[in-house]
Formats: structure tokens, C-alpha cells, sequence
């Protein structure tokens, strides 16, 4: 299966506070969100799987389906083509969920324990912060 492709955003240190590097992070979120809110496309236990279930490393190109984190590095990966800054984006993005020491591991904790439901209500519960009303706060989610 093939994803939409956006264009190529580098990501420059300078870039890295301003408002359009946290918009990608909501952006990332919610792209991660839709991939893995398909039953098909969501997978606990490794980072990434081809279809028939045999885990592959999350940006191989025969993976069809990812556990919360992989989704947020593929899908950080279609805003720059570099797997290092890819894992950036999607740890930073992570840190909006739960504070960055423990973002990864507590994320694919949940993802293989509590399941692709509890993922997604925390994803969505994340991306309500969002909303207009929120949006005066929403600033402090990068610095937890």
C-alpha cells in the first residue's frame, strides 16, 4: 500500500521553535492517528510488520503496518527524507503524549499492552488539546 506523499519539509535547527516546526508535530500526530485507526495497519510488538505479520524495521519498504511509535516515525518520515530527523520528529511528537523521558517506552507499552483502541483515545485525547480553546497552552506540550 502506498501513502500520500507530502512534499519534503528539511527541518533546520533554526526552524525548530517557530510555529510552523510544532504545526508538524500536530500534523504528524494526526496522520499517525488515521494510518494506524485502520485495523490493518496497526501492529504491536515491533516497531513495523509486512502483511503477513513478519517484523521489519519501521521505514522498510515492505512494511504495511506499524505500532504507534513506527507510525509516528513513518509518517514524520513523509515531512523529511532522513531516518535520524524522522525519529526526532516522532520522539518530539511522542513527547506531546507523555513527557519526552519517558515517551517511547511508555507509548509502546500501551500500544502491546493496553491495545490499538486505548492508542487511538490517546491520540485523539492529545489531539483535542489542540482546539482553539487550548491553543494558548498548547506551546507547553513540546516542553514536558
Amino acid at each position: 500500500m502506498k501513502f500520500q506523499s507530502t512534499p519534503s519539509i528539511p527541518v533546520t535547527q533554526k526552524q525548530r521553535g517557530s510555529p510552523e516546526h510544532f504545526d508538524l508535530h500536530w500534523t504528524i500526530l494526526q496522520q499517525a492517528r488515521d494510518l494506524i485507526a485502520d485495523p490493518g495497519r496497526w501492529h504491536k510488538g515491533s516497531l513495523a510488520a509486512r502483511a503477513d505479520g513478519e517484523p521489519v524495521p519501521w521505514a522498510d519498504k515492505q512494511a504495511s503496518k506499524w505500532c504507534a511509535t513506527g507510525a509516528l516515525y513513518v509518517c514524520a518520515l513523509r515531512h523529511t527524507k532522513n531516518l535520524q530527523e524522522a525519529e526526532r520528529l516522532g520522539l518530539e511528537t511522542a513527547s506531546m503524549i507523555y513527557p519526552k523521558h519517558c515517551a517511547l517506552l511508555a507509548l509502546q507499552g500501551l500500544n502491546d499492552g493496553a491495545g490499538q483502541h486505548f492508542v487511538l483515545a490517546l491520540f485523539e485525547r492529545t489531539l483535542r488539546k489542540r482546539e482553539p480553546q487550548n491553543l494558548d497552552r498548547s506551546e507547553d506540550l513540546l516542553q514536558a
